[in-house]
């Protein structure tokens, strides 16, 4: 009996240590779901407004392009994500009429004029139509050799795409240069390039949510540190349109953790990674020195996590080095959004329940959550709401112009605020 009483007592205690482990992921699930009161309303920015409301929806993505063109991003959306979700597990019942994503120029700049933003044309992408299948998530862009990376959630297969970039035609165009698969890449999601060659990927899930429906769901919010960052480094040569060469050199994981999602370069030597499930930032050191003196890009040393009260999402870091982090306060509020959309576009083909899904009615939103961090500054909270602009995923900022740009997983257009504050 004293023995078992022991075993009992010490799952009881795995088990409230466990608890504690989420104690934060617990709480913003109890008080940032609908009504809302237990979540704070914070703008502290000057003003901002929606853009673009009209012309583009569910953008996941965005790049500032602050080196060759100024005041300009490239934006990564997909208004097929409605009936195509290979994170959170949304497939519409008539996969073939689910539409493409496509990338943006948005030239911010000239907000007010017409042609601010442009579609980027993909050039020799596709071939035959179920090869042209294109739901772009997480993209990255090495101005050196104007490569612009793409995760590309494909219906057979995620996997990473590779263009060549020309802004400076009148359309803007993306050269196809190669379709990058991978064992090792099976939910590639966000993409932080250290070179033309060279770029750590984020896998999302170790279970994707279309093949382990519920393993996914309990590596979501048990938050197992299963998911994990894939080191990659490509041949130059092979990556020639002609080549029939394997582009990849070399494959590695470099770290494991809960839902790593996205990713940047916080410096040179730093690569800051948003584990949602974990409520936190992971920083790490990149290449740290052995005992040998050797060190090498395959090699990530955890630095240490910067926790915040919401799921992060995608990150980004401003020219002055400060990290954005915009993400989900509520997954549950953000799981309705994503199931209400896949009904709406199963009812849009013809089988689905539009009126049970209130698609005519008053549009279905998530909150948005929006914060920035430095070693010196902490945590700051910059766009907090649940009925404004919804389901923030990416944060940008143009510094020399005191711009910011929220984009919405779920939502129609942009966010772009106007900085007041010195910073």
């Amino acid at each position: 009996m004293a023995g078992r009483a022991s075993i009992l007592a010490l799952l009881l205690g795995l088990v409230l240590q466990y608890v504690w482990t989420r104690r934060s992921a617990l709480a913003a699930m109890v008080n940032h779901g609908p009504p809302y009161s237990g979540l704070p309303s914070v703008a502290a920015f000057g003003n901002g407004s929606v853009r673009l409301q009209h012309e583009v929806r569910n953008c996941e993505d965005a790049v500032l392009l602050e080196h060759a063109h100024a005041h300009a991003a490239i934006l990564s959306c997909d208004r097929g994500r409605d009936g195509w979700n290979t994170v959170m597990g949304a497939f519409a019942e008539k996969r073939d009429l689910v539409p493409n994503g496509e990338l943006f120029l948005y030239r911010y700049e000239d907000a007010g004029e017409h042609d601010a933003l442009q579609k980027i044309q993909l050039v020799g992408y596709g071939g035959e139509e179920s090869e042209g299948d294109f739901h772009p998530l997480g993209i990255e862009y090495h101005a050196p050799s104007n490569r612009l990376f793409v995760a590309n959630h494909h219906r057979h297969g995620s996997r990473l795409e590779i263009f060549g970039l020309d802004l400076d035609a009148t359309q803007p165009v993306a050269r196809h240069i190669r379709t990058i698969t991978h064992p090792l890449l099976s939910s590639p999601n966000s993409i932080a390039v250290v070179s033309k060659n060279e770029l750590y990927v984020t896998n999302d899930h170790l279970f994707p949510v279309g093949a382990h429906p519920w393993l996914s769901s309990l590596e979501t919010y048990l938050a197992p540190p299963l998911a994990c960052v894939i080191y990659l480094k490509l041949d130059d040569q092979a990556l020639e349109p002609t080549s029939q060469a394997d582009p990849v050199l070399e494959a590695h994981k470099v770290a494991r953790l809960p839902f790593p999602n996205g990713m940047a370069l916080l410096n040179s030597t730093t690569l800051a990674v948003a584990a949602t499930s974990h409520l936190a930032v992971y920083l790490y050191e990149i290449g740290p020195k052995l005992a040998d003196g050797s060190s090498s890009p395959e090699i990530l040393r955890l630095l240490g996590k910067v926790p915040v009260p919401f799921f992060p999402d995608n990150i980004s870091v401003d020219k002055r080095g400060v990290l954005l982090i915009a993400g989900h306060p509520h997954p549950g509020a953000l799981g309705k959004v994503k199931e209400a959309r896949r009904v709406c576009m199963d009812a849009l083909h013809g089988s689905g329940d539009a009126e049970a899904a209130g698609c005519s009615g008053r549009k279905i939103t998530a909150p948005s959550w929006v914060s920035e961090w430095t070693e010196e500054a902490g945590l700051r909270h910059m766009y907090v709401a649940h009925d404004g602009f919804g389901s923030s995923s990416t944060a940008v900022r143009d510094v020399d112009k005191g711009l910011g740009i929220i984009t919405g997983l779920y939502e129609e257009g942009v966010f772009v605020w106007k900085e007041t504050w010195e910073h």
